[in-house]
């Protein structure tokens, strides 16, 4: 939309920020986001905003909305290999986990206890192995986590268990192959779950009933890149962002998902 032959980026009433501008029932104008930020994550994480010094890696969380988790490889054998330009994103930095013993983590407790709903996601390529670990949340000590995983023939699975109570949520119109540049999230609205992919909502599947991070007692960690449980169970992935945001609706995550697909040049 313009005036004249300026163009409109940003429009208020008052000092409330308007998103979207209709005539009628007819949208003439949205705002076109300009960093991730724009979403208001909780916390999020990218290749862009770290530290690396020696055998250590540091995520910076940089989120301006609440408590920071940084993000950082335990040791010199966890720590993932660093790419300034990779061409299956759009020439933006990544980091290579080898699938063996590459994370980095925080060791929070009961992170996020407090939350019933929320949206995850992340953009990776998944090149080979039995995870695509994401982001995770475990007990280090017991059958407790919120992990995202992948299972074989390489549906997208999510899992959210408290001992021996699961929830199993798989996107099972979604097959990730070897080699696919992907972006995936899970949202739970409070009642039910949805998982996306860059193409839109996907149809899911379900066992048990529903549960949210209020609902994962004890967990000690929040981690990418592995599920560390006591063993740990390794993502082979490049990766370039993870995030965890407020639930908003369909419409405001498949936008963060456009954003996300012109960023790193996904189709």
């Amino acid at each position: 939309m313009k005036i004249g032959v300026n163009d409109i980026v940003d429009c208020k009433i008052g000092t409330n920020q308007v998103a979207k501008v209709y005539l009628g029932s007819d949208l003439v104008w949205e705002k076109v986001s300009a960093s991730v930020l724009d979403f208001s994550p909780y916390n999020v994480w990218d290749s862009e905003n770290l530290v690396i010094s020696g055998t250590s890696t540091t995520l910076t969380d940089f989120n301006n909305v609440g408590t920071t988790y940084n993000l950082v490889n335990p040791a010199a054998t966890n720590q993932p290999t660093y790419a300034a330009t990779d061409s299956d994103f759009n020439n933006l930095p990544s980091l290579t986990f080898d699938g063996v013993d590459n994370y980095v983590k925080n060791s929070v407790s009961g992170y996020r206890f407090g939350d019933s709903s929320g949206m995850y996601i992340s953009v990776f390529k998944y090149l080979s192995g039995s995870y695509f670990q994401f982001l995770a949340s475990a007990d280090e000590s017991a059958n407790t986590r919120f992990i995202a995983q992948n299972r074989n023939p390489g549906v997208a699975q999510y899992q959210i268990r408290q001992g021996n109570n699961t929830v199993l949520v798989d996107t099972t119109q979604d097959n990730v192959a070897p080699n696919d540049v992907t972006i995936q999230a899970l949202a739970g609205d409070g009642t039910n779950y949805v998982t996306y992919n860059q193409d839109g909502v996907i149809v899911n599947s379900l066992t048990g009933t529903y549960r949210w991070f209020n609902g994962v007692t004890n967990r000690s960690n929040v981690v990418i890149g592995a599920n560390v449980r006591g063993v740990i169970d390794a993502a082979n992935i490049s990766w370039c962002m993870s995030g965890y945001f407020p639930y908003v609706d369909d419409a405001t995550t498949l936008n963060l998902i456009s954003f996300l697909k012109t960023k790193y040049g996904i189709s």
